[in-house]
């Protein structure tokens, strides 16, 4: 113990000697660890806090996917396939629970706001396993026809909007325009997977009907007793093939899915982000040690002398290198404590600029799983960063180093060369990390500034629950044909339209369907598919390539129709006219009577357009549904104008939120911010951190060299030369590690776009003019050295030496 605090004291003794030394290797690590830290921090809510639900390993996430997609893709499952499960699945405990997840526009005092809801079965919280934190849940019975309409509260919309008052219970919410009475307060961090519902009411799920394939519904169940999940899905995957002969329509090709609910809801793409900027910023914590491993090379020249003294009184090797790994061990402590306290500073940010317009319940925190990944980095760094110069520092001749102006030419060589590996390696490694982030920058850049199609400025939409008094079918369409015919008149509003989708969105599926007239394919056809009524085009802008437009005449009693886009016809009938032919869609056989333009309605680029089919909204008319308008004037004028109208025609729609689209697409925006930062900071400070490791080898070489330089300049080199000598070097360095780090990003990229294929566009070249403003910036940091170099006097040098 002795010896322990001994040599803590030396190690703080001999970093306090050297403070620029220390400051700039321990900022240098403390930068690579805060930001190492504040993504794991993220990380560590999807891996170590699961849901905090009753006996969570006997429960299971149901969903479905095309045969065509990876694994673990969607999450979700339709409403028909869904009750089909309940009937049949017998290794569940009792009947498995759904909800879906919708915005709803909710109304408190003076405010209105749109939030995220959730509309759950009776049984869910029984199948869960939560209790109240006050007042009761939805039950079976509150999710009846005709039962009174409840709501439940997150405990933090609870306390962010209502301050905790015991009193709101029992008091009544507008919610879409309709009271609510509040029944019950949700546990505090209560989240369905994913869903960040803020509240949750019933859902009423209609029987009978055609088969939809919407897949909107997140299913959970418990597993019976004994069951494992193999014999699950083993089940699934039977009623998944019986319903594949029975309803080929709409389960061609479907496959469903059952899995742990402890390992949560996050997707493919997702996964495959946080793993490649986890990974990124490991990099940089490498590019670091590389950096501060030649700071402590410079510094251990500095200390040839003590340590030469320290061997001749009876200090062994071991001894020595012990020695210095207990400083490299203190001075990665010190920048771990300061990466820690970076970190919880980049956490707060995140929450105050980012991760405040997604709520979720278990935000991320500097917790213990935080604490041992610090913990494990700095660990590492210290061996990493300390081990070569220790080892290196103590391989000298004790003799030489004694005399107190002696310089060992061999050992400036061999440092020499270990220096110049060193930044060798931090070059190839920050060209790696630099080169990605870019590239992933312009992919996500690419992902918001993508061409829809159509022309989205001046486009507004809010979403409706249309009440149930407006009645079913015919009423119901009369009574929308009303609104819009009202609406259409308010001054600014050019044109509007209905769909059940709003223009672009981030969740939208493609389903598969089946061409009348072709033979059986080996995968059933899929495109994206929405209900519109006949102004969606006008509004939207989507242009009519062959054929007509969905009119005011496909209703509920003419001839089902359908319009699809123009990739929809090349991709599935190539040269061949589709005007006229059939397709069957959703157990519904309907004539395509035209051909429009390409749009993409996702937030997901492909290389390939995306196919695309269009039904009239008043052949399937649906309760959810979203306006679009096409406006003239400014939002601040239409938004009063349009809820006046609102109210005008019924006050249950009063409350009705209008944004502009990039407003509504701003939620769907928040991830990828927050990718979009830490790309950023892995690029800034691969830059940063690079450019300081090649200055700092550049000048440290120089010293090691100014008696050479000397005696060049003595002998009648010119300056110019001695410029373009040190120059030349820190050149050959750079190239050095562009040619090892070009194979290498080549290789990356073809990872990146493996794991992005589904979500985003890669472009590799773009990778190539990084590389080239990387290398100039390394030659950059070459040339203050050089000039230096340039300048020194040799009768000074000479006459030292």
């Amino acid at each position: 113990m002795l010896d322990i605090v001994q040599n803590f004291r030396f190690a703080l003794r001999a970093l306090y000697r050297t403070p620029t030394v220390t400051l700039v290797a321990a900022g240098s690590l403390a930068l690579a660890i805060a930001g190492n830290t504040t993504l794991f921090s993220q990380i560590s809510v999807l891996l170590f806090k699961p849901p905090a639900f009753a006996d969570l390993e006997n429960l299971v996430i149901l969903s479905e996917r095309d045969r065509a997609m990876p694994e673990h893709h969607n999450f979700f499952a339709s409403a028909s396939n869904y009750r089909d499960w309940c009937e049949t699945a017998t290794s569940f405990a009792g009947c498995p629970t759904a909800a879906r997840f919708r915005p709803m526009a909710i109304e408190y005092g003076d405010s209105a706001e749109l939030l995220r809801a959730g509309a759950v079965s009776g049984n869910l919280f029984d199948v869960l396993g939560v209790s109240p934190l006050r007042g009761r849940l939805i039950q079976p019975a509150d999710a009846t026809s005709g039962a009174a309409k409840v709501v439940v509260l997150t405990f933090e919309l609870w306390r962010d909007r209502f301050e905790q008052r015991p009193e709101f219970l029992g008091s009544r919410l507008r919610l879409n325009g309709e009271p609510h009475e509040v029944i019950g307060i949700l546990p505090k961090g209560f989240d369905l997977l994913g869903g960040n519902a803020q509240f949750l009411v019933p859902l009423l799920l209609e029987e009978g009907g055609p088969r939809l394939a919407d897949r909107d519904l997140a299913v959970y169940a418990r597993l019976a007793p004994g069951v494992e999940i193999a014999a699950a899905q083993a089940e699934i995957d039977a009623i998944m093939a019986d319903l594949e002969q029975r309803y080929p329509s709409t389960n061609r090709d479907v496959l469903g899915e059952v899995r742990s609910m402890a390992n949560g809801i996050t997707n493919r793409a997702t996964w495959s982000l946080l793993i490649l900027f986890q990974s990124a910023l490991l990099f940089v914590l490498l590019i670091a040690c590389f950096n501060i491993a030649n700071i402590l090379l410079a510094r251990s020249h500095g200390r040839e002398r003590e340590l030469a003294v320290r061997t001749s009184l009876g200090a062994g090797r071991r001894g020595l290198i012990r020695q210095l790994m207990f400083e490299s061990m203190v001075l990665s402590s010190g920048g771990a404590v300061v990466g820690l306290l970076l970190g919880a500073a980049g956490i707060r940010a995140l929450e105050v600029f980012v991760l405040h317009r997604v709520r979720h319940p278990q935000g991320p925190e500097v917790d213990l799983p935080v604490l041992a990944f610090t913990a494990i980095l700095t660990i590492f760094s210290a061996l990493v960063f300390g081990l070569a110069p220790a080892i290196h520092s103590t391989r000298f001749n004790v003799v030489a180093a004694l005399k107190e102006n002696s310089r060992s030419m061999s050992a400036g060589r061999r440092q020499r060369r270990l220096t110049a590996a060193l930044v060798v390696a931090e070059l190839t490694v920050a060209l790696l990390c630099l080169g990605g982030a870019a590239v992933m920058l312009r992919s996500f850049h690419a992902l918001r500034a993508a061409n829809p199609g159509f022309e989205t400025d001046g486009l507004m939409t809010t979403p409706l629950n249309l009440p149930e008094s407006w009645g079913e079918d015919e009423k119901l369409l009369a009574r929308v044909d009303d609104l819009t015919a009202r609406l259409a008149t308010t001054a600014g509003v050019d044109s509007l339209a209905i769909s059940d989708l709003p223009p672009r969105t981030l969740v939208i599926q493609p389903y598969a369907f089946a061409i009348d007239q072709a033979p059986d394919q080996v995968l059933a056809p899929q495109a994206y598919r929405l209900f519109v009524d006949p102004s969606f085009f006008e509004t939207t802008g989507i242009e009519l390539r062959r054929g007509r437009l969905l009119t005011s005449a496909d209703r509920g009693d003419s001839p089902p129709v359908a319009v699809i886009s123009d990739a929809t016809a090349r991709r599935y009938w190539g040269d061949e006219d589709p005007i006229g032919q059939r397709i069957t869609v959703q157990e519904l056989s309907h004539e395509i009577v035209g051909i429009v333009g390409n749009a993409r309605h996702g937030l997901a680029v492909k290389k390939e357009e995306p196919a695309s089919i269009y039904l009239p909204w008043a052949q399937s008319p649906t309760r959810q549904i979203y306006l679009t308008l096409r406006v003239s004037a400014p939002p601040t004028t239409i938004v009063p104008e349009f809820r006046r109208a609102m109210e005008g025609f019924d006050p249950v729609l009063a409350s009705a939120p209008l944004e502009t689209l990039e407003t509504f697409l701003d939620q769907y925006y928040v991830n990828i911010e927050l990718f979009e930062l830490t790309l950023a900071a892995v690029a800034a400070l691969s830059l940063l951190l690079a450019a300081l490791g090649t200055y700092g080898v550049m000048a440290y070489s120089v010293t090691l060299r100014t008696h050479e330089i000397g005696v060049r300049l003595a002998m009648g080199a010119r300056r110019s030369e001695i410029l373009r000598m040190v120059t030349l070097y820190g050149v050959r360095l750079t190239l050095i590690g562009l040619v090892i780090a070009l194979p290498l990003f080549w290789a990356l990229m073809k990872v990146i776009s493996s794991m992005l294929a589904d979500s985003m566009p890669v472009e590799p070249a773009f990778g190539a003019w990084v590389l080239v403003a990387m290398t100039l910036v390394a030659v950059g940091a070459s040339l203050v050295p050089a000039l230096r170099a340039s300048k020194v006097d040799p009768v000074k040098t000479l006459h030292c030496e």
